[in-house]
C-alpha cells in the first residue's frame, strides 16, 4: 500500500512541485490529527 501510495506522490510530484508538496503535508496532518483524536478519546475513557 505505502510503495503505491509512494509511486503516486512521485508521478503527482512531475505535474506540479508546490501541489506535491502541499498534499503530502495535508496526508501528514490528517494522520497525525487522526492520532490525536483516537488518544484523547482513549485518555478521556480511562480517565473519565
Amino acid at each position: 500500500l505505502l510503495r503505491a501510495q509512494h509511486d503516486l506522490g512521485t508521478s503527482y510530484c512531475s505535474v506540479g512541485e508546490v501541489a506535491c508538496l502541499w498534499s503530502s503535508v495535508s496526508v501528514l496532518l490528517r494522520k497525525i490529527w487522526r492520532v490525536k483524536q483516537r488518544e484523547s478519546r482513549l485518555n478521556r475513557g480511562r480517565f473519565g
